[in-house]
């Protein structure tokens, strides 16, 4: 993967956020089987890229100094996947990148995101 720039801001004595821009190019083999020997779909190449945001918070004054972490982007990414098998006919390309794009979008774009709680007093953490 390339990453960078990264970009770091300071939004508040609690609150640093993160950005870093990543780009991610892999061939990869991945095969789907019917079972018949004769039907299969497959991705042969995956490329992503956007700018990934890190938003830490709290900032704390002991270990592990980040109560938490959002992972977001504060845009949908470009993802694009190359196909082979089934996923070369007209139009179920096109299907599969809609699921792809519709997922990224409903999981990791603002204003959807993922927590992961890092101090060990979860409780008393607002993240």
């Amino acid at each position: 993967p390339q990453l960078g720039p990264v970009e770091v801001m300071r939004h508040s004595d609690s609150h640093v956020q993160v950005e870093i821009e990543l780009k991610y190019c892999s061939d990869v083999d991945i095969m789907l089987d019917a079972g018949t020997g004769s039907i299969s779909f497959g991705v042969r190449h995956l490329t992503m890229a956007g700018r990934l945001c890190l938003a830490l918070k709290p900032l704390m004054c002991k270990w592990p100094l980040v109560g938490g972490v959002h992972v977001f982007f504060a845009s949908k990414p470009r993802m694009e996947l190359k196909y082979k098998g089934l996923g070369e006919f007209p139009g179920l390309a096109q299907r599969v990148q809609g699921v792809v794009d519709d997922f990224l979008c409903t999981s990791l774009v603002l204003p959807n995101l993922k927590s992961f709680h890092l101090a060990p007093d979860q409780a008393a953490l607002d993240l």
